[in-house]
This record gives structure tokens, C-alpha cells and sequence, in this order.
């Protein structure tokens, strides 16, 4: 998995050793949710 910040703000997701597979993209706040939560164990 590889995270990278786009030109427009945004917070792209994907497979770093598949990139034809295309990328999630989120907003910061829902990124920054997503991590929060995980840390958490909240899945």
C-alpha cells in the first residue's frame, strides 16, 4: 500500500506493486478518520 498527496488536497491510496489496479482518494479528514479508527481497533 502506498499513501501520496495529490496536487488538488487530496490523499490517494493503492497497490504500490500493481499500479494499473488505480487508487482510492480521500480527503485528509477522511484519511486522517481512517487512521485514527484503525489505530483504534475500531474495525
Amino acid at each position: 500500500m502506498e499513501t501520496q498527496l495529490t496536487d488538488d488536497g487530496l490523499v490517494a491510496v493503492g497497490d504500490s506493486k500493481d499500479r494499473s489496479r488505480g487508487a482510492f482518494v480521500f480527503s485528509v479528514a477522511q484519511w486522517t478518520s481512517f487512521v485514527h479508527a484503525a489505530r483504534r481497533s475500531q474495525f
